[in-house]
């Protein structure tokens, strides 16, 4: 029986691979083609919020010692302030 491509959008993967090594179909190769578009952009998407978040995480680095340099120089200012 062959299926339109709706069909084939609605199933799973292994579903889609196992049909395609089997009883391959236009149909059925346009689904697998769109199914493994979206999975390039995810994972096109992945990858940029990685970078991104490995940026924020620098940032936050940076931004610690940045704090830490300024409690340090409040600490060394009311030490002063107390002698």
């Amino acid at each position: 029986m062959t299926h339109d491509r709706s069909h084939w959008r609605s199933q799973d993967d292994a579903r889609l691979i196992d049909e395609a090594k089997h009883y391959p179909s236009v149909e059925l190769c346009v689904a697998l083609g769109e199914r493994l578009d979206d999975t390039q952009e995810a994972d096109r998407q992945h990858v940029e919020l990685q970078d991104r978040c490995d940026t924020q995480q620098a940032a936050i680095i940076v931004m610690r010692a940045e704090i830490k340099a300024l409690e340090d120089q409040l600490d060394d200012m009311m030490g002063v302030a107390d002698a």
